[in-house]
Order: C-alpha cells, then sequence, then structure tokens
C-alpha cells in the first residue's frame, strides 16, 4: 500500500501497487472499522487484501491485514522521504493490470532503508535499478556502440549506458569505481545495502534522463533534494 485519499466521512480511495502493477481500490468505512482494516492502510507496509470487483470501475476493498509494517521507515523525516519517493516513482512506472517487477523492487528497497543509514546511494541505486526494469538497463562494461571497454568511459543514458571517447556524446565520465557501483547495484541477484553516495556524477545524469523518461517531475523529488538525498 502506498497512499490513499478520504472520501466522505469513513470511506477511502487507496492507492496500491501490487504485483500485478497499480492499482485504486474503494475502503468503504476503512477510517471507522478497525476489525476489517486493523491499522493495513498506513504507509510502507506490505499487506494481504481482500479485493472484490464488480464489473468495471473502481475494486472494492472488503478487509486487508498487515503482513510487514516496517515501522522504522517512519522515525525521523529522512526515512519517511526517502520511502515517500521511492513510493511515489514505483507507482508512476508501474502498468496498471500487468505483472511487474517494480513490486520487488519497492520491497526490497523499504527494507533496505529500514536497515541502514539513509543515503543517496540508495536512492540512487533504487533508480538504476527502476532503468532496468523499464527496459533501459545501462550497459556498464563496454562501449554501446563499439564493444571497447580499455581508455576513458562516459555514462551516456540516452544511448544505452557507457560509451568510450570516440563515441562520447557529452556524458560525465566515470572512474573505474564509478562501473564497478553500477554494475553492483544492477546485478539482478543482488540486495546490497549501500550507504555510501553514488560516486561522481552518477546523479545528475540519473535526474535528466528520468525527468525526460517520465516526462515530469516527482511532487516528492523536491524534499529528496532539499534534504540532500
Amino acid at each position: 500500500m502506498v497512499g490513499g485519499t478520504t472520501t466522505g466521512e469513513s470511506d477511502r480511495i487507496v492507492r496500491l501497487l501490487t504485483p500485478r502493477g497499480r492499482l485504486d481500490a474503494y475502503a468503504p468505512g476503512a477510517r471507522r472499522s478497525k476489525r476489517r482494516f486493523s491499522g493495513a492502510l498506513e504507509p510502507f507496509q506490505t499487506i494481504e487484501a481482500q479485493l472484490h470487483r464488480r464489473g468495471p470501475g473502481l475494486v472494492t476493498m472488503r478487509s486487508a491485514s498487515v503482513r510487514r509494517a516496517r515501522l522504522g521507515l517512519r522515525s525521523d523525516l529522512e526515512r519517511i522521504t526517502l520511502a515517500s519517493y521511492v513510493a511515489e516513482l514505483g507507482r508512476l512506472v508501474a502498468p496498471e493490470g500487468e505483472d511487474t517487477e517494480m513490486f520487488a523492487e519497492v520491497e526490497a528497497c523499504w527494507d533496505a532503508l529500514e536497515r541502514v543509514d539513509v543515503s543517496a546511494g540508495l536512492r540512487r541505486r533504487f533508480e538504476l535499478r527502476t532503468l532496468a526494469v523499464l527496459g533501459y538497463r545501462p550497459a556498464v562494461g563496454s562501449c554501446v556502440v563499439c564493444g571497447r571497454s580499455e581508455g576513458p568511459a562516459f555514462l551516456e543514458l540516452s544511448a544505452g549506458g557507457r560509451t568510450c571517447a570516440a563515441h562520447h556524446g557529452g556524458g560525465p565520465q566515470l572512474t573505474a569505481s564509478g562501473w564497478a557501483w553500477m554494475g553492483e547495484a544492477l546485478a539482478e541477484a543482488s540486495r546490497a545495502e549501500t550507504t555510501r553516495p553514488d560516486p561522481g556524477p552518477i546523479g545528475p545524469a540519473l535526474d535528466r534522463f528520468l525527468v525526460e523518461l517520465l516526462e515530469r517531475r516527482p511532487k516528492s523529488l523536491q524534499m529528496v533534494v532539499d534534504l540532500g538525498l
């Protein structure tokens, strides 16, 4: 569950991210029924919900229970802010009614954020993995044009990742440690909980590409920036 709005005195529209993409559900009496929802509509939680769809239109959430609460994500402003950004970005890019890996990526980032220090590294790792889920996984081992792996290398996300000096299109140059960091972040089986900042100019390059890709800035992004994350 990633958010919601109140309708009437006690009902809510609950905004969900599921393994089958984003979903909005109508939760009647959610604000007064402790038995049917028992605290399950708070942010940053993984829940199990009973949903009902009768024809086209909004899905009704009949009840919900908490599977993982993640109370630690509500312990300070930085965790709340970064967890909110992860939720918003995950829902922005997730399809509706289609299988998506974004559910697992949001869960993994929230779990790491609850255990380790808040850092820009966690944010950047999540953004890189979001690109991979969307089919824009950047190549890090060799030039996407000629395959060269020696010499200076530059990050050209719009071209597919790494380029050599001969095919440099204006992107920033990364050091060997920068490419290694990206490779670790993108490793499919990796759940690395890095707390160090992203090396070099990876962050600004990601910012520009994500805004171009989404054609909008997530609402929670400015607070992330203001907190230095």
